[in-house]
């Protein structure tokens, strides 16, 4: 699932099951907004967060290999529950005031994790 448009996934339920596919994401948002305020559930996959909040205030769950909140604001106060899975925030802000449930994470980004519950 691709969304690159402004908004393109706006208040989305997105839910993908990666059991035969080779991709590495099932569920991009490098749009502006992309997948704000959206569900994201991404099994056996991973969610790429790359577009400007482009997973702000949403819900990411079941992402078993990985998520990555790269954008400015990508992943802006969320939850983010991804079990024995890795968080990347590498965006400035990207994983600021989240609500984060996971075994490994990692900020580089500028306040990326600012106020987040960990």
């Amino acid at each position: 699932v691709s969304c690159s448009g402004e908004a393109s996934c706006f208040k989305a339920h997105v839910t993908t099951n990666n059991d035969n596919d080779e991709s590495l994401y099932h569920i991009v948002c490098d749009g502006f907004n992309g997948c704000c305020n959206s569900k994201l559930s991404a099994q056996n996959s991973a969610t790429e967060c790359s577009g400007s909040s482009g997973c702000a205030q949403s819900h990411l769950l079941d992402t078993n290999k990985f998520a990555m909140c790269n954008g400015f604001y990508g992943c802006y106060y969320s939850k983010l529950e991804i079990g024995s899975g890795e968080i990347y925030c590498y965006g400035s802000h990207s994983c600021a005031t989240t609500d984060i449930h996971v075994t490994d994470i990692q900020g580089y980004g500028e306040y990326a994790l600012n106020g987040a519950t960990i």
